[in-house]
């Protein structure tokens, strides 16, 4: 096979390229081009990409054979090698075929959406009363997941019309209250183009527990909690300052990187996994992804509180907590979007 040295100097010599005209053209230094060509300096992805475009070679063509010089260079003579090399692939096997189930349901997404995207924008009272009604379906299905026990006709005469529902709890009248409240919250929130932050999401969390626990709305916990029917262990109060900053720097470093609804997702996951309120945090998770697919376009993604679609939901979380793959729960996810985008592309006819 022939050598990535020996490729780089072939390719430079076929289009009459020098060392001075290559290294114009990829912003190298002719020394370092110079070591690349005898083997005694690798270039990095960086690199290796800037020569392959000024010399005009397949990207992956060179990559391939770049990878797989480093992968030799790191085994090196160990004797363990081939077993490793055979565990790396089945790894990456794995990994592409988790992938490609995810990249299948990204382009249903995208199709859907273009697909709804042709029906906007939306009359400002059709797209009132839609809003209206998802309100109450949101709210009813999201609080279900959480225990509540109000039916979604008792749901919108508590939300809409402000009436007592006999035998139920007054915290479930506050749950849906509030709920409803969180939910026009995120609607100012995109409207007024507002930031991903620590403060907007304790505003959140605040709506979400008002009246019903003061002291520990819109503030994380001072306490060890478990989570019921989950081994998952969420961190110690001491840990979830810094894990928090590491989700809103997650954000900003990801925001322009990964698909709106694999953000989206991901950020629903690690809150929920950080779990740093006393209650709350499933409802405060659902908005926040919701926050994040509205802002970019995407309409709102209303898990249902069934049995079913509940047993789904937990189970993503518990794959993505145990496994070293983080694909379970953005799959799930996605295929809720699915589901919401066809409701939305219906409705609006």
């Amino acid at each position: 096979m022939e050598k990535l040295k020996d490729i780089l100097k072939r390719n430079r010599l076929e289009r009459k390229e020098t060392l001075s005209t290559l290294s114009i053209k990829s912003g190298i230094a002719v020394a370092v081009l110079n070591k690349f060509e005898k083997g005694v300096r690798v270039p990095n992805r960086l690199q290796l990409e800037a020569i392959s475009k000024a010399l005009k070679i397949k990207g992956n063509d060179l990559k391939t054979v770049w990878l797989a010089e480093k992968i030799l260079y790191e085994i090196g003579e160990d004797v363990d090698g081939l077993g490793a090399l055979k565990l790396a692939e089945s790894f990456y096997t794995y990994k592409l075929k988790k992938n490609d189930n995810i990249e299948v349901l990204l382009l249903e997404v995208d199709k859907l959406k273009k697909k709804l995207d042709k029906k906007r924008p939306l009359p400002k009272a059709q797209l009132k009363n839609l809003m209206g009604a998802f309100k109450i379906d949101f709210t009813y299905e999201s609080n279900k997941i959480e225990g509540n026990t109000l039916t979604l006709q008792e749901t919108a005469m508590v939300v809409d019309k402000g009436i007592t529902i006999g035998g139920k709890s007054l915290n479930e009248h506050l749950e849906a209250i509030n709920h409803s409240e969180a939910f026009d919250f995120v609607l100012e929130l995109v409207k007024g183009k507002a930031e991903i932050s620590e403060y907007n999401l304790l505003q959140l969390h605040a709506i979400i527990l008002k009246s019903i626990d003061k002291e520990n709305a819109g503030r994380y916990r001072n306490l060890n909690v478990r989570i019921g029917g989950s081994k998952h262990a969420p961190p110690e109060p001491s840990l979830i300052r810094p894990q928090m900053e590491d989700l809103f720097n997650y954000y900003e470093r990801m925001k322009l990187e990964l698909h709106p609804l694999l953000l989206a997702a991901d950020m629903h996951y690690k809150l929920v996994t950080i779990h740093p309120f006393i209650d709350g945090n499933g409802r405060t998770s659902r908005l926040l992804m919701n926050l994040i697919a509205y802002q970019f376009g995407y309409p709102m993604i209303n898990i249902s509180g069934s049995y079913e679609s509940r047993m789904g939901y937990y189970k993503a979380l518990e794959i993505n907590r145990e496994s070293s793959h983080q694909e379970a729960f953005r799959e799930f996810i996605l295929k809720e979007a699915i589901k919401s985008l066809k409701d939305w592309i219906k409705w609006v006819g």
